[in-house]
């Protein structure tokens, strides 16, 4: 039975040398007050001379001053469960646009907000309790095809979308290497049935026996 090893990633961050001296890279992430979004940063340090430290003492002196930045692996990784991933990192780059109104009575509402609550309550109901690294592409794609079986078209499209900008969210914060909503296609939906309306039918109806009785 073959058994595949996980690995907790982490940034290690990388080294080289310059001038003669060992330098480090290693990148930083701060919140956007504004935007709310994750923005990243790429830091160079001197690590010291070359002539002083092996490219394993460089690493160990990266790791201190990553340590004093507070870039080391101290944010989620892969293991985290859907739902945790999508209300403490997901949502918050993307509630602050949602933009509330005030109708005529007084009451406060957000069509934006209703219909991604909405949404993410089917993606969640199946995948929510799952934790990332687990939720593959056949997955995702077999659960979009039984959607379509049974919702409309609106709502597959619409899942579609929101998973795809979940699992990129999760690789951009480097919790995940791949994204498996990537490839996702949208499967066929059942046929809406349109139904003529009864104003029209009737109307419609009268208007044939106004005309029979004016020409008989």
């Amino acid at each position: 039975m073959l058994i595949m090893k996980t690995r907790r990633r982490g940034q290690r961050g990388s080294v080289r040398i310059e001038s003669g001296s060992w330098y480090g890279y290693f990148n930083t992430r701060r919140d956007n007050p504004t935007t709310g979004e994750r923005v990243r940063k790429q830091q160079c340090v001197r690590l010291g001379p070359k002539s002083a430290l092996t490219k394993f003492d460089a690493y160990k002196e990266l790791a201190k001053h990553m340590l004093r930045a507070g870039a080391t692996n101290t944010h989620i990784d892969g293991s985290v469960s859907l739902v945790r991933f999508v209300n403490e990192r997901w949502l918050p780059t993307k509630s602050s646009r949602w933009r509330s109104f005030t109708d005529e009575r007084g009451r406060v509402s957000n069509s934006s907000e209703t219909s991604a609550k909405h949404i993410l309550s089917h993606i969640l109901k199946r995948f929510g309790s799952m934790p990332l690294q687990q939720i593959d592409s056949v997955a995702l794609q077999k659960w979009l095809n039984e959607l379509a079986r049974e919702h409309s078209e609106s709502l597959v499209r619409h899942s579609r979308y929101y998973l795809r900008s979940i699992f990129d969210w999760a690789v951009w914060e480097e919790i995940i290497r791949r994204s498996p909503a990537k490839f996702l296609t949208l499967p066929r939906t059942k046929p809406v049935e349109k139904r003529r309306s009864v104003w029209w039918s009737s109307t419609r109806c009268s208007r044939n026996s106004m005309l029979s009785t004016r020409y008989s």
